[in-house]
């Protein structure tokens, strides 16, 4: 799996005064991975390769800050959920997570 941030469509997402917050947000439908209109079988227990962009923010971290990645097999915010048992399992030694930053000139 590559993750990648780029710089077009660049957004802000809101302020939220929490320890944590949203940073950033990426979307793929693995059942419509290469097209929107062509459905694919998604294979219990089988290793899948993809690639997916997140939503380039303005957001500066201090010395020290963690990034998180956080996966979820389904879309809170928009998807219908049941109560199936999803689980997800990432082969970190095959994944990449790319960010580009700027450096603070202070």
């Amino acid at each position: 799996m590559v993750v990648t941030i780029c710089w077009k469509n660049l957004c802000e997402l809101p302020y939220s005064p929490n320890a944590q917050r949203v940073i950033t947000k990426g979307y793929l439908n693995l059942q419509n991975r290469h097209d929107l209109l062509k459905i694919e079988e998604v294979k219990p227990d089988e290793w899948m390769e993809f690639q997916f962009e997140l939503q380039p923010t303005i957001y500066k971290l201090k010395k020290d800050d963690t990034i998180r990645l956080v996966l979820y097999t389904t879309d809170f915010e928009i998807t219908i959920r049941d109560n199936t048992d999803y689980q997800l399992t990432v082969d970190l030694s095959q994944s990449s997570l790319e960010i580009p930053y700027q450096k603070n000139s202070q």
